[in-house]
């Protein structure tokens, strides 16, 4: 189970209009979720949230920071 500052930034993305894709995220490297932008496939790069990352609130900042430079979250 991911960190609350990891399920609070994933609520965020997810009000701000980001989607997770179609396909499960399993069997890469512990990525718990992938998120993709509201603006579609040329608007922003696939964002992989990683569940149990050393410091939560850096992989926490890292979801802030893709939802706050998304052009198409503007």
């Amino acid at each position: 189970m991911p960190a609350k500052e990891i399920i609070a930034a994933l609520r965020a993305a997810i009000m701000a209009g980001w989607q997770e894709p179609d396909q499960p995220s399993g069997g890469s490297a512990h990525v718990y979720r992938k998120l993709r932008c509201p603006g579609g496939r040329g608007c922003c790069p696939q964002l992989n949230v990683y569940g149990t990352p050393r410091v939560p609130e850096h992989e926490a900042a890292k979801i802030y920071r893709a939802i706050a430079s998304c052009p198409a979250g503007k």
